[in-house]
C-alpha cells in the first residue's frame, strides 16, 4: 500500500451490507477490491441484517469513533407468538402464545419503549462480561445475569400489522438491540415476540438511499472511479466549524494549543486553517473559553 493508494482512497464509504456477510468480511472483501489494509467499519451489523454500515477508508478510519457514537434507524419486522434463544429467529423456539393483540395495544405498549429506556443485552451478543463476550459463553449453554444498560429510543412508528407479523421503524442510540426491542415487546403484550428481519435505514448522515453494494463499488474501483467515497467531514457534520488564523498553521498542525480571537463553548469542533480541513478539535472547560486544542489530527 503506497501514500498515493491511502490518498486516493481516505473518506468513508457508506456500504449496503447484504444478508449473509458480517461486517468483517465487508472489511475483508474492501481491502482486496481497493487494494489497501487501512480500511474499519464503524460497528458491526449480525450477518442476517442488511442495510447501512458506513467503511472508513485511509486516514478516515481514526473518525470511526465518532460515526459509531451517533444514532442509528432500522426497519423492523417483529413476530409475535414466540420467543427465541436468541431474541430472532435464527435461534431455537424457547416459548409460544396464543394470544393475539390488537393493533391499538400494539400502539399503547409502544408508547412505553420511547425515550430512555432499560435494556439487558442478549446472551448472544458480543458484550463483554467478566472479560468473555456473552456469544461465548452462549454457545457453552452458560448464561449469566447481565446488567441492564441505558438506551435512548428517538422515534418508534408503527408501521404495518397483520399477526403475526407487525413491521415498525425505530431510531435509537448507540447500544441499542432491536430484537431485544422485540422481545420486550412481546413480553410487555403477553404475545412474546421475536425479531424476523433487519434493516439498517441509516447510521448517522449515511442513509440507505445512497448505500452502494460491494459489487458496485467495485464497478467503479475497476472502472478508475472514485465517486464512492465522501469526505471525512461528511461523518463529523454534527459537529460546528472553527475556522482559524491562517498564521496558526504551523502551531495547530505540530499539536500546540492556540488561542482563538473571542471566547468559545467548550465542545468538539471540525478545525479549518488556510482553507483545509485540519481534524476535530476540542475547546476544554466547563465555561466558555478561548483555548482550542487539535484532538484528532485528520489533515
Amino acid at each position: 500500500m503506497t501514500k498515493e493508494s491511502v490518498d486516493k482512497y481516505t473518506g468513508v464509504i457508506n456500504v449496503y451490507k447484504e444478508k449473509g456477510w458480517t461486517s468483517h468480511d465487508v472489511v475483508g472483501k474492501l481491502r482486496r477490491i481497493l487494494g489497501m489494509k487501512r480500511i474499519g467499519h464503524t460497528g458491526t451489523l449480525d450477518p442476517q441484517v442488511e442495510g447501512v454500515l458506513p467503511i472508513c477508508v485511509g486516514r478516515a478510519t481514526r473518525i470511526a469513533e465518532y460515526i459509531q457514537d451517533r444514532g442509528k434507524c432500522y426497519r423492523a419486522i417483529m413476530r409475535l407468538g414466540l420467543s427465541t434463544t436468541t431474541q430472532d429467529m435464527e435461534g431455537e423456539m424457547i416459548r409460544q402464545s396464543e394470544y393475539i393483540p390488537s393493533r391499538s395495544e400494539l400502539e399503547d405498549a409502544i408508547e412505553g419503549f420511547r425515550g430512555v429506556i432499560q435494556q439487558i443485552p442478549p446472551m448472544y451478543s458480543a458484550v463483554h462480561v467478566n472479560g468473555v463476550r456473552l456469544y461465548e459463553l452462549a454457545r457453552r449453554g452458560i448464561e449469566v445475569d447481565r446488567p441492564a444498560r441505558e438506551v435512548t429510543i428517538y422515534s418508534l412508528e408503527p408501521l404495518d400489522y397483520e399477526y403475526p407479523l407487525f413491521q415498525f421503524d425505530c431510531c435509537c442510540s448507540k447500544g441499542t438491540y432491536i430484537r431485544t426491542l422485540c422481545h420486550d415487546l412481546g413480553e410487555k403484550l403477553g404475545s412474546l415476540g421475536a425479531m424476523q428481519e433487519l434493516v439498517r435505514t441509516s447510521s448517522g448522515p449515511y442513509q440507505l438511499k445512497g448505500a452502494k453494494t460491494l459489487s458496485e463499488i467495485e464497478s467503479i474501483v475497476e472502472s478508475g472511479g472514485v465517486d464512492f467515497l465522501m469526505p471525512m467531514e461528511s461523518a463529523l457534520d454534527h459537529f460546528d466549524a472553527i475556522h482559524c488564523l491562517d498564521e496558526d498553521f504551523k502551531k495547530i498542525t505540530n499539536g500546540e494549543t492556540i488561542e482563538l480571537p473571542e471566547a468559545t463553548a467548550p465542545k468538539l469542533y471540525r478545525v479549518y486553517c488556510k482553507g483545509l480541513f485540519i481534524g476535530v478539535g476540542e475547546v476544554p472547560g466547563n465555561g466558555n473559553t478561548s483555548i482550542l486544542r487539535i484532538r484528532k489530527m485528520l489533515l
